[in-house]
């Protein structure tokens, strides 16, 4: 993740793990634990009857994740958790699974979540008692909502300003938000997501294509943002 750590203490460690592999862990063994994606049916009930409003809006949870009855086991999921602690999602995909996709990793590091029981969703919490954790997708730009899209990030509402308010624990924001805003996401116990870009000089300000955000590596990487209580002024 991207907490500051001493990098030649985290190399140090991930070849440890890497080279501790458990047993029986192929590529194979993790695909058939990971989820597919396919076409929500409720989606597809309010498109057909015409309850969706046009354009990239009504995109909006058209995909859902369905997970399959196998799943890694405990050693298993454990040291794909230890690796996370280390890698991007990008890494840990291309580590345990030698495909670099970011979609992926995220998905590897929610199959351990699942199967040692840290998920809501697999501990079979009950969600009556509070809502159900939502993930947002912060930005007024059609391309990065066609490129989310594309790429199979499943978002449960698209957002063009964030109100802090709407954060509950267990959220995930998606967006390139100021750190401020950053800051209160994670204090009110959500997850930030940064959509980040390699961004030429000669692109910055214009309004992207989902093409052109793939051609300068976008990309969701998680942070962790503190606000710090700031000093008194020397006297």
């Amino acid at each position: 993740m991207n907490d500051v750590n001493d990098p030649s203490a985290s190399a140090e460690a991930i070849d440890i793990l890497l080279c501790s592999r458990p047993l029986g862990l192929t590529p194979e063994r993790v695909e058939a634990c990971l989820p597919r994606r396919e076409v929500d049916p409720d989606w597809e009930a309010k498109r057909d009857s015409g309850q969706l409003p046009e354009g990239l809006a009504g995109l909006a949870g058209s995909v859902r994740q369905v997970w399959p009855q196998e799943r890694l086991n405990p050693s298993q999921a454990r040291w794909v958790l230890a690796l996370r602690e280390h890698m991007s999602w990008r890494e840990l995909a291309g580590s345990v699974l030698g495909d670099d996709n970011q979609i992926l990793g995220m998905d590897l590091e929610e199959a351990a979540r699942r199967a040692l029981g840290l998920s809501e969703a697999a501990a079979g919490k009950d969600t009556a008692a509070a809502p159900a954790p939502r993930t947002y997708f912060v930005t007024r730009h059609p391309g990065a909502r066609a490129w989310a899209l594309q790429e199979g990030i499943r978002v449960d509402e698209v957002i063009d300003h964030l109100d802090p308010a709407l954060v509950q624990p267990g959220d995930t924001l998606i967006g390139s938000l100021p750190v401020n805003l950053a800051a209160e996401v994670c204090a009110r116990g959500g997850r930030y997501l940064h959509l980040s870009l390699d961004l030429p000089a000669e692109l910055r300000g214009r309004e992207l294509t989902a093409e052109q955000m793939r051609q300068v590596g976008a990309r969701v990487e998680e942070f962790r943002v503190l606000r710090l209580d700031a000093s008194p002024a020397p006297g």
